[in-house]
């Protein structure tokens, strides 16, 4: 995991806030220097955007975990997979149940993914983005990294018992396997014979390519669009003004959009005295000094953020760019109007 990956992935879930005009300018919202603390890349536009109606559509066939899948439901497949592993051989520890606490579409609900910064310039000199709670990330680190019972069992094996293993548990020898088994091992045999309870992965499956159309519309063809182009060069030539040049070099591991996500990436390996290192594609995480993986308060990281307000507010940034989401959400709804009424239809039968 790289340092931009660690920092931008660990705050999405971080405060959001409401801004109406002022987040439209490319202002946070008032009282923002109270609401604000920790760093946050959901930034809400305050307005409906043309996907807006479909956004409960959209999490009600997900389901409430982006999976179309329930607690009761999980956890009786697990067993099963558990079960069917036992009489292959082989010791399965069912996962506990854990439920995603973030929108299963924010793109969908009028959140654009551009950092979040306070309204009053006064108050981004004092708080920047924000800043990481490092003990929490890296507590969260640790137990992402830390193998659970199954890994553990499966690292424990011999290398064939292994593969017969990952054979017994998928049907397939390994992900080239020329002649998988078509039941799908013992996951297959958990899906096929626990009932969807009303949760139809059916549904998912058929809306699946729509959904995936529209978030690519709303948080990639956005940026690929010439006006977003523009907008992007007029934003960065500004950062280049300032003293900053937020482009990774060609080797970093970084590969975010251009604009403000670069500039925050830029804030996340400065460090307190100023310079920037980015670490290497292959530099493990724990190698990487904890001021170049999180926002740690710094007044070198303020300073970017700083000057990433003064240039979204002398490009009009956020407006002119949820403009061109806008346009092209609404070119999408124009083209699959049927297949978005289906969708609507569905949910509603659920």
């Amino acid at each position: 995991m790289t340092a931009g990956v660690m920092a931008i992935g660990s705050c999405t879930g971080a405060v959001t806030v409401d801004g109406g005009d002022a987040v439209a300018a490319g202002r946070a919202p008032e009282n923002s220097s109270s609401t604000i603390q920790e760093p946050s890349l959901a930034l809400r536009v305050g307005r409906d955007l043309p996907f807006s109606p479909y956004a409960d559509a959209i999490a009600t066939v997900l389901g409430p975990d982006g999976t179309a899948q329930n607690e009761e439901e999980f956890l009786a497949r697990e067993q099963v997979v558990a079960d069917c592993m036992k009489r292959e051989g082989f010791d399965y520890t069912p996962r506990p149940y854990v439920k995603s606490e973030d929108v299963a579409a924010g793109w969908a609900e009028g959140v654009v993914f551009l950092p979040v910064l306070p309204e009053d310039r006064a108050v981004v000199e004092q708080i920047g983005y924000g800043v990481d709670d490092v003990q929490e990330q890296e507590r969260l680190l640790e137990s992402a990294e830390t193998p659970d019972e199954n890994d553990a069992y499966l690292a424990g094996l011999s290398p064939s018992a292994q593969d017969a293993y990952v054979l017994a548990l998928s049907g397939q020898d390994g992900p080239d396997d020329p002649a998988p088994d078509p039941g799908g091992g013992c996951v297959g045999e958990a899906l096929r014979e626990v009932a969807d309870g009303g949760h139809v992965p059916a549904a998912a499956d058929e809306f699946a390519p729509l959904i995936v159309a529209m978030r690519r519309v709303a948080q990639e063809a956005v940026y690929d669009d010439p006006r977003t182009v523009a907008l992007n060069e007029e934003w960065t030539g500004c950062m280049l003004d300032a003293g900053f040049d937020v482009a990774p070099p060609e080797s970093s591991a970084a590969s975010w959009p251009a604009g403000p996500l670069q500039a925050y990436d830029l804030a996340v390996v400065t460090a307190a005295d100023g310079s920037v290192e980015r670490p290497g594609r292959d530099t493990p995480t724990n190698e990487i000094p904890l001021e170049r993986r999180y926002l740690v308060g710094s007044d070198a990281e303020r300073a970017v953020a700083l000057a990433d307000f003064d240039c979204r507010a002398s490009t009009d940034y956020v407006e002119r760019f949820v403009t061109v989401l806008a346009d092209l959400e609404s070119d999408f709804v124009a083209t699959q109007g049927a297949a978005l009424e289906q969708l609507v239809t569905a949910a509603d039968s659920r």
